[in-house]
């Protein structure tokens, strides 16, 4: 009985294993197919592209890139900022030293575990972010005392407070640029630099022992410097008198004190987790009022309902995307700020955004107390970008033929025709359906590109060199 069975087993067993063999080898083919299947679509694609000019190939590998980040856009990046945005809630519940600790360390895991993804594409900020202001400053002026031997006196006054990271980036290059001035066109041997923490301002103050001058000539450095400045509400203020020296004076409004005035915020996300925990968040600031919709459509109508001050807008949502949303909402009300949300950067997005009128343009994974800051310097009337798409930004203009000789966009050129015509901003604004602050947007965003410093200057220069055919 025993060894007549035996064959019989022995045969179910090798059936069994060849069964196994055949599921694995048909599962292993049917994803081999689907990848032949990617590959066919992503070579059909590329040959498509082959057709162009060399210098449209010269994009296809940013197009590459651009691809990966959408895909990864609902996968890993969504995760990420979930976790961490979920960790953030949990806070409150935490009441023991021990947990707040284990909290933070995951935070800090996750966060790390983000910029990991994002780091593989593009690069980072030139600021370590771990270092406060007076620090990345002290880094930056020992560097230039051991290049150039200038003698160098750092010192700070009033209690330091955390400095919003696009704050602390600006700052930075105005002090890059002023050592810079001072050193080469001052001639200078000897520079104080004073760091002061104002209740309502931050304050950069560099004073030289240069030549100095009686007029000061704003050239692409001190452009720069102001555009940046402006951009955060800030002001710049020079001093320069001739054999006495130059002092140059940067301020910032401190924007992480909560304000006075109630701000009025709408929310609209699809991914329920995100939109709920940004929800808490923000609600825990004493200024803000926070409502919640699902799609454009949502927004759209809570506009209408309720007139919002700041719209933080998610990018990809059903039944009306975010970009569809915000030009639909800028035509109609074109007072309301709107800040696009997005998890990984991409510079196509933020570009369209922008000259739909967008006034901000950030990543999820921010910092719940910078976005904070960040929407009141929107609310006051300040713009701002990811210091990550910004850079991505300027890049892409060195790649990209450009459609003029000063790389105007579309509506730059829309607005800058309005200047040629003599409007005025709040005819423009009319008539393009954008607000007042945004119209002084892009006329900073046209001075600069032009290298001019007033309107009257950005008229001749563009009737000097034809910019627009009659």
């Amino acid at each position: 009985m025993s060894s007549s069975s035996h064959p019989f087993w022995q045969s179910l067993t090798d059936a069994l294993f060849f069964y196994g063999v055949s599921f694995a080898l048909q599962k292993g083919a049917a994803a081999i197919n689907g990848i032949k299947q990617k590959l066919t679509v992503i070579n059909e694609q590329y040959s498509i592209l082959e057709q162009y000019s060399s210098q449209i190939e010269r994009m296809t590998l940013l197009e590459e890139r651009y691809r990966m980040a959408r895909e990864m856009h609902d996968t890993i990046g969504y995760s990420y900022t979930s976790l961490i945005l979920g960790m953030e809630t949990l806070r409150p519940h935490i009441h023991s030293n021990e947990g707040e600790v284990k909290l933070l360390g995951m935070l800090e895991l996750a966060r790390t575990g983000l910029q990991d993804i994002r780091r593989q594409v593009h690069q980072m900020d030139p600021i370590e972010d771990a270092l406060p202001l007076d620090r990345a400053l002290i880094q930056l002026i020992d560097d230039f005392k051991s290049n150039t031997g200038v003698r160098l006196f750092f010192r700070t006054m009033g209690e330091p407070y955390p400095v919003m990271k696009q704050a602390k980036l600006v700052l930075y290059r105005c002090l890059q640029e002023s050592l810079t001035n001072a050193s080469r066109h001052g001639q200078a041997s000897s520079i104080q630099v004073i760091l002061q923490y104002d209740p309502a301002q931050v304050m950069l103050q560099v004073q030289d022992n240069g030549k100095g001058k009686e007029q000061i000539q704003y050239g692409f450095g001190l452009t720069g410097m102001m555009e940046r400045l402006s951009a955060l509400q800030g002001k710049l203020y020079i001093d320069s008198k001739r054999d006495e020296g130059t002092m140059v004076i940067c301020t910032i409004p401190n924007q992480t004190n909560e304000g006075s005035q109630q701000i009025r915020i709408l929310l609209a996300d699809d991914q329920p987790l995100i939109r709920e925990s940004l929800r808490l968040l923000l609600g825990e600031e004493k200024d803000f009022q926070v409502r919640v919709a699902g799609t454009g459509n949502q927004a759209i109508d809570l506009c209408e309902k309720d007139k919002p001050d700041i719209i933080l807008m998610d990018i990809n949502m059903p039944e009306m995307d975010g970009m569809a949303a915000t030009k639909m909402i800028k035509e109609t009300w074109p007072g309301i700020r709107i800040i696009m949300i997005t998890t990984l950067e991409d510079i196509s997005y933020a570009a369209e955004a922008l000259r739909l009128g967008a006034e901000g343009y950030l990543l999820k994974s921010i910092h719940p107390k910078e976005l904070a800051a960040t929407i009141r310097l929107i609310y006051s009337g300040g713009t701002m970008i990811s210091q990550d798409v910004a850079h991505q930004l300027f890049q892409h203009q060195n790649v990209i033929t450009a459609l003029n000789p000063y790389d105007l966009t579309e509506r730059e050129l829309d607005v800058l025709h309005g200047l040629t015509e003599g409007l005025r901003n709040k005819a423009i604004a009319q008539k393009l359906y954008l607000s007042e602050g945004t119209i002084r947007n892009y006329i900073s965003s046209i001075y600069l590109k032009l290298q001019v410093a007033n309107r009257d200057e950005a008229v001749e220069k563009t009737k000097n060199e034809h910019l627009f055919r009659s």
